[in-house]
Order: C-alpha cells, then sequence, then structure tokens
C-alpha cells in the first residue's frame, strides 16, 4: 500500500473520531439541560425559591422553642410548724403531679417549701387537693423565658377542725342551778354530742368541730327548745361563736268551772313537787281565791300536773289529775271536771 492512501485512511479515521465525540458531548449536555427542567425547584416562582433558600440557610441554626416543650413551674408553699401534708395532691391542668410532701419544722415561724415541675407552655390551672376537698386553684400562663413561681399562702387541711364556743342564754330565767339543766342536751347534726351538767357550761361551751356548717339543737325532756345552723370557720380564720336563747318552761293555764271559795285553800303542783307558801320559778302554786283559773310555770316535757284543795294546807285533798305536754314558751289549757 502506497504512502498516500495510507495517509487517506488515516484522515477519515480522525474525522470519524471527531464526530464521535461531538455528538456524545451533545447527547450529555442534552440530558443535563433536561434534568434541570424537569427538577420542582424549577417549577417554583422566583420568590418562593428564595423562601427555600432562606430555609435551607437557617437550617444551620438552633430551632425555635414551641409551646409543646415542657418549662418550669415552682410553687412555692407556706406551712406551719403544726402541719401536716397527708392526702394532699397537686394537679397541673388535670394531670396528677408526683412531689414529694416537705419534713414539717417542729419548731420557730412558718417555712417555705419549693415544688419544681416540669409544665407545658400556654395557660395552664394549677389545683391542689387535699383529703379529696379542693383548697388552691389558680390560672397561670407559662412561657419559656424564664421559670414560673407561684406563691401559695398556708393552707388549712380540711381534716383540722374548727373551734366553736356556745353560749346558752335563758330567755325565761329557768336555767338557773342544777336542777333546771337537768335532761338539757346538745346535738349536732341529729347526734348527741353533750349533755349539760353544771351552770357554767352555758356560758362558754368550747367544742371541737369539722370545718363547714352544722345543725345545732337543744332539746330538754326530750323537747327541741332551740335549732340553728352555724357555720364553723377555719383554724386560720378564728373561733366561731353562737348564742342561744331558749325558753325551756312553759306554763299551764288551769279553769274550774267555778271560782274558789274564800274558805277553801286550794294549789296546784307539777309531777311530784310539794306544796310551799314561797313563790318559786313557776308561781306561787296557791291559787287565788275568788279567781277560776289558775296558771302555774312549768318545765318543757310531759307533766303531771295535781289539784289539791282544803280548809288549809295540811288537810288538802287531791282533787283531780292531768297529764299534759308543755311546749317552750307557750300555753297549755286543761279544764277541770269536777
Amino acid at each position: 500500500m502506497d504512502a498516500k492512501r495510507i495517509e487517506v485512511i488515516a484522515a477519515i479515521v480522525k474525522a470519524a473520531i471527531g464526530v464521535f465525540f461531538a455528538v456524545l458531548i451533545g447527547v450529555i449536555s442534552l440530558a443535563l439541560t433536561m434534568r434541570k427542567d424537569n427538577s420542582p425547584a424549577a417549577a417554583l416562582p422566583n420568590d418562593t425559591q428564595n423562601t427555600r433558600t432562606k430555609l435551607a440557610k437557617s437550617a444551620d441554626k438552633k430551632p425555635s422553642i414551641t409551646h409543646d416543650q415542657p418549662s418550669e413551674l415552682w410553687l412555692q408553699m407556706e406551712f406551719d410548724k403544726g402541719q401536716r401534708f397527708n392526702g394532699m395532691e397537686i394537679f397541673v391542668d388535670e394531670s396528677l403531679q408526683k412531689w414529694d410532701p416537705p419534713v414539717r419544722p417542729r419548731f420557730g415561724p412558718p417555712a417555705n417549701y419549693l415544688v419544681k415541675f416540669q409544665a407545658v407552655g400556654g395557660m395552664q390551672v394549677v389545683k391542689i387537693r387535699w383529703r379529696g376537698v379542693e383548697v388552691w386553684k389558680q390560672d397561670v400562663e407559662i412561657n419559656h423565658e424564664t421559670a414560673v413561681v407561684l406563691k401559695i399562702p398556708k393552707l388549712d387541711d380540711p381534716a383540722e377542725p374548727g373551734t366553736l364556743v356556745i353560749k346558752i342564754v335563758s330567755a325565761d330565767g329557768w336555767l338557773k342551778g342544777s336542777h333546771y339543766i337537768d335532761s338539757l342536751e346538745l346535738f349536732i347534726d341529729a347526734h348527741l354530742r353533750h349533755t349539760f351538767k353544771f351552770s357554767s357550761e352555758l356560758s362558754a361551751l368550747t367544742l371541737n368541730l369539722p370545718v363547714g356548717e352544722h345543725l345545732m339543737t337543744l332539746k330538754k325532756h326530750g323537747i327541741e327548745v332551740y335549732s340553728e345552723k352555724v357555720d364553723v370557720k377555719k383554724p386560720s380564720e378564728g373561733k366561731s361563736f353562737l348564742e342561744a336563747k331558749v325558753f325551756v318552761s312553759g306554763t299551764v293555764l288551769i279553769k274550774n268551772s267555778v271560782p274558789v271559795r274564800p274558805n277553801v285553800f286550794a294549789y296546784v303542783t307539777v309531777d311530784d313537787q310539794r306544796f310551799t307558801q314561797f313563790p318559786g320559778a313557776g308561781g306561787s302554786p296557791r291559787w287565788a281565791p275568788g279567781m277560776d283559773t289558775h296558771e302555774i310555770r312549768a318545765a318543757v316535757g310531759n307533766r303531771v300536773i295535781n289539784v289539791f284543795a282544803g280548809t288549809s294546807a295540811a288537810d288538802a285533798k287531791l282533787i283531780e289529775t292531768f297529764n299534759v305536754t308543755v311546749e317552750p314558751g307557750k300555753q297549755a289549757k286543761i279544764e277541770m271536771a269536777k
């Protein structure tokens, strides 16, 4: 093969190789262009692309705190040396919190105790229930920039009783001496609480009662002579006082068909009392001559009324007996048949 022919073949091969590489480069460029045009970012407007660019740049920064992240909530509780915390529960947005009750001081002034919780940000309701009773409640807004501290005043234990001082005043003057106090009983909420034995108890009877409203009832010989509701205050609010004005007697009016003659000595007794010339708290038992009625005072309850008559107190005989119920401050009427 001559030199001229070899030179022609080499030129053809060189041209073919150049065309091949040109076509390859064109195909690759076209593929890259199509990929770019089909991407999601290429379909977004310019402002949206800018936003995505900014978000991408801020990805390296620390994320902002949201309300779903917990924050610190502190309760500063005041308690006294005599307080116990058995049965106390703390709720944050109806969620029961775990906490360790403080060890109460035995001496000294009231102390403060800090309780720390983790609470979700935003508006929350903090409640304290003690022995099943809600004793404190407050709405609070929790933020994540600073810890929230709630100051709670000294709370009263619902199981700690209040103090009630009762003073009994006799509206009819019949509570003088132990004889007239006999069978006087105090009921609290329908349960017998105290039976009076001494007149000194009437001026100041001190009782410890659960805080709240109670019904006070006084009975004498089984007859109700007083009833009133009283509100017993919390120990921190001081003592409660009740003054009860009571009638423990009534009167009995006895009517005869004719007035008592001047020469007749008549008198009336209650139960087994003996006749006396001196008027007692119930009035004179002597039935005045010329009168057809006689009124005598008696203690409340079921009473036995006896009427005697004769020429003198010594020879007076029992004429008639009545069973009558005496009510407080009221008059009972009976008529003699003989």
